[in-house]
């Protein structure tokens, strides 16, 4: 992945081998408003959770747009605002929408990611530097995303703390400016709708569809967009009247200062979520490179092993093999329950798993672990095996030692007979009655 610099605007794009692949034919006869317009729509905040496959089409229509608008040099470096024509204002937005667009697509691994997270810096550093032409950029938010894509060096151990301090002043700051902004844009997107339903006739000079004003405005929570009704000559965009149709051309002037008024919101508003965007970069990136070297080593620390001991390596294909299969066994069992036999043959179906569903079944299952028999069925193998004995009656087992020890049974005649014959001799009291007599 590399940046190269375009010799229209000077801005660095993004030269991955994605960014050049062949468009279909109909991307190249269709206007370039209209393509840049369909690619909105997609990614409008109507639908918060598009598809994979919606994105990816979106995110290549703005590839073709940004190809063609630099191919045909629309932006002069030497242009200023009031240089360029309203219906192109949109048109410098689009490697705004083509940023977020790229970082919305789904990746398979950290490598991908990594490519995905640079060309997001590519197009941010592009739409930046066409924004700071016109004044709505500073040369630092240019130089943010220089810093984003190659100062990986000095930002990979984290920022300090007065640069924290500093990143969340700037971040309140643009939080108040953007709700005022929002506040204003949601002031000219009525305006503007209402002249939309108001002029909307057909006309030989186009304006803002009307549809770009309520889709650029949809994710705003304070905002309401009203969508303007479109024209009866099929005509979807604010048109300029011609003479003698009861329309003013004072009012259509006063419209397109509002146009651009608002388009020129819309890019400051895309500024500051470019800083944003940057920043979050700026903290992922080295995550990500750390995953990958983290996978690399892993990678190697398996290879040298199984390099050392081939041995110990295909015991854990063979082990890998055996984790797939669905509750088996590979060998065979005495008891002939096994999977295969001596001879290697099947001796019952069996299902082959995905590691996949291996994973699957790891992670959706409960924190704690299941029982495999009851409380009775526990107690009885218990007791089969010895480990709990039998309760007894403790008479019983005296009666039965008593039973079967016949001495100790005489012992204890003989002394309670002794005991008896010694208390009839010596009652209680007769020693004193014999010693003391007075």
């Amino acid at each position: 992945m590399s940046l190269a610099t375009t010799p229209a605007t000077g801005a660095l794009t993004p030269s991955a081998t994605g960014d050049t692949a062949p468009h279909p034919d109909h991307l190249a006869t269709k206007p370039l408003t209209q393509l840049f317009f369909d690619a909105l729509a997609t990614l409008s905040a109507t639908d918060p959770y598009p598809t994979d496959a919606a994105i990816l089409a979106a995110r290549d229509t703005l590839l073709h747009c940004s190809r063609r608008i630099r191919s045909a040099r629309l932006f002069s470096p030497n242009e200023d605002w009031d240089d360029v024509a309203t219906s192109n204002l949109p048109l410098l937005l689009t490697d705004a929408y083509l940023a977020d667009a790229e970082a919305r697509v789904r990746t398979s691994s950290p490598r991908d990611r990594r490519a995905a997270l640079l060309r997001v810096v590519g197009h941010w550093h592009a739409y930046l530097t066409i924004a700071s032409r016109f004044g709505l950029a500073s040369p630092g938010d240019v130089a943010m995303a220089d810093v984003a894509s190659f100062g990986m060096d000095q930002i990979s151990g984290g920022g300090t703390g007065g640069n924290a301090a500093t990143r969340r002043n700037e971040k309140i700051a643009r939080f108040k400016a953007g709700k005022e902004r929002q506040a204003r844009m949601a002031s000219l997107n009525e305006t503007l709708a209402a002249a939309a339903q108001r002029k909307a006739i057909a006309s030989h000079r186009p304006m803002l569809p009307a549809s770009f004003l309520a889709s650029v405005t949809s994710g705003f929570s304070s905002l309401a967009p009203r969508e303007a009704t479109p024209s009866t000559g099929g005509n979807k965009y604010i048109t300029r009247s011609g003479d003698g149709d009861g329309v003013d051309d004072d009012d259509f002037d006063d419209d397109e200062v509002l146009s651009r008024d608002f388009v020129k919101l819309l890019m400051t508003h895309w500024v500051d979520k470019a800083k944003d965007e940057l920043e979050m970069v700026r903290d992922e990136l080295p995550m990500v490179e750390r995953m990958i070297q983290a996978t690399e080593a892993a990678a190697a620390s398996a290879g040298v092993d199984g390099g050392r001991d081939p041995q110990r390596n295909r015991g854990r294909n063979e082990d890998d093999l055996a984790s797939r299969l669905d509750g088996v066994r590979l060998g065979g069992a005495p008891a002939g329950n096994g999977l295969l036999d001596a001879q290697g043959r099947p001796m019952r179906p069996f299902t082959l798993v995905s590691q996949r569903a291996i994973e699957q079944g790891k992670v959706f299952r409960p924190s704690h672990r299941l029982p495999t028999m009851s409380i009775e069925e526990y107690i009885d193998a218990e007791m089969e095996r010895g480990g709990i004995l039998p309760k007894q009656d403790p008479n019983d087992q005296k009666q039965d030692s008593d039973s079967d020890d016949d001495e100790v049974a005489d012992r204890r005649t003989y002394k309670k007979r002794e005991w008896d014959a010694f208390t009839d001799d010596n009652p209680r009291g007769a020693g004193n009655r014999n010693w003391n007599r007075g």
